[in-house]
């Protein structure tokens, strides 16, 4: 398709044009469970607020390039995984 080219040894690459991402600003906002300023930033269905706990480790991620963290994520009050999906967003925002 025309959203995806063939490089050498079979290496596939999206491309890069006309993709929208969030803001880092963004995903930062919605991390402390402020609205964010662009549209279609986070969800309402799909927390991203984070607690104290993960927080801590989103912010060493940040430093690092890379999460670290012990079983799921999972948070049975969320019921969802705040602290992957506001780190997916902020990989998002960052094009990795």
């Amino acid at each position: 398709s025309s959203k995806v080219k063939r490089r050498a040894g079979d290496i596939w690459e999206a491309k890069m044009e006309n993709v929208w991402r969030p803001e880092i600003n963004d995903v930062e906002r919605i991390s402390w469970g402020k609205p964010a300023k662009k549209k279609g930033t986070g969800s309402r269905g799909v927390p991203h607020r984070l607690n104290q706990d993960e927080r801590f480790l989103f912010d060493q991620a940040r430093k690092k390039g890379f999460l670290e963290m012990e079983g799921s994520g999972w948070r049975s009050q969320r019921r969802d995984a705040p602290l992957l999906n506001t780190y997916r967003s902020l990989c998002d925002a960052r094009g990795q």
